[in-house]
C-alpha cells in the first residue's frame, strides 16, 4: 500500500539524515538534502506541519552552506512554496520564490 511504502520511505530518510548529522555539520549540503528528502514524504503524505519545518530547515541550511545556493535549493523552495499554496498561503509561497530567485539569480 502506499501508505506502507510512505513509513519505509520514511524510516530510510531518517536513518540517511541521522547518519549524516553524525557526519557533518549542521549546514552541510548533504543535510540539506536529506532535509528536504524527508520533507517531500511527509508532504505526499498530507502531514505539513513537519514538511513545513523541514522545507524551512533545508532551505536554511542551503543558505548557509553556500553563499550562492545550487539548483536544488530552488527545488526545495519550490516544493515548500507548492506546499503553501495548497494551504492558501499564495502570498508567503510567492514571497519564498522570489527571495529564492534573488538569492540565486542576483
Amino acid at each position: 500500500t502506499n501508505e506502507k511504502r510512505f513509513t519505509e520511505a520514511e524510516q530510510v530518510h531518517l536513518r540517511a539524515l541521522a547518519i549524516r548529522e553524525k557526519a557533518f555539520s549542521a549546514s552541510h549540503p548533504d543535510i540539506a538534502q536529506s532535509k528536504c528528502n524527508l520533507a517531500v514524504v511527509y508532504h505526499s503524505r498530507g502531514d505539513y506541519e513537519r514538511a513545513s519545518e523541514l522545507y524551512r530547515a533545508s532551505l536554511q541550511a542551503w543558505e548557509e552552506a553556500m553563499a550562492k545556493p545550487p539548483e536544488e535549493y530552488e527545488i526545495v523552495a519550490a516544493n515548500y512554496a507548492d506546499l503553501l499554496r495548497s494551504l492558501g498561503k499564495a502570498r508567503k509561497a510567492h514571497a519564498l520564490e522570489s527571495r529564492v530567485h534573488k538569492k540565486r539569480h542576483g
